[in-house]
């Protein structure tokens, strides 16, 4: 994916920046507190590799508010409007998974239980 190095560039300013990091170590810092290879990022920065989705991955977990409109295609701020269809869920638990299958089998369940009623209705009526 072809992303100007200056947008990844403006992100990790920002980011040091708002952490009152020396200018010159925004890069460093930003690797370091977020566990990521500094030749990696560097060569993002200076265009010289291309950025995957795990990268952006990456950045959406870094920043989460991060539009990708204008990552991607240039389109608006790098930071989007406060939305819910963009933000990312909270962690999904087991327990969470485990109350929408139950929701999920009593729905079945019903529709099981309407199908035999109907079934033995239409057969009372045949005999």
């Amino acid at each position: 994916m072809n992303i100007e190095g200056e947008k990844i560039k403006q992100l990790i300013s920002n980011y040091g920046a708002a952490r009152n990091y020396p200018e010159k170590s925004y890069v460093v810092m930003f690797c370091e507190d977020n566990n990521l290879n500094y030749k990696q990022w560097s060569a993002y920065i200076s265009g010289t590799q291309n950025l995957g989705i795990k990268i952006i991955d990456i950045l959406m977990d870094i920043f989460p508010d991060l539009d990708l409109n204008w990552l991607l295609k240039n389109n608006s701020n790098y930071v989007s409007e406060p939305t819910s269809n963009y933000k990312k869920t909270t962690h999904i638990t087991n327990e969470m998974i485990y109350a929408k299958l139950e929701k999920i089998d009593k729905k079945l369940d019903l529709k099981n239980i309407n199908q035999i009623f109907l079934n033995k209705s239409e057969t009372q009526k045949k005999q």
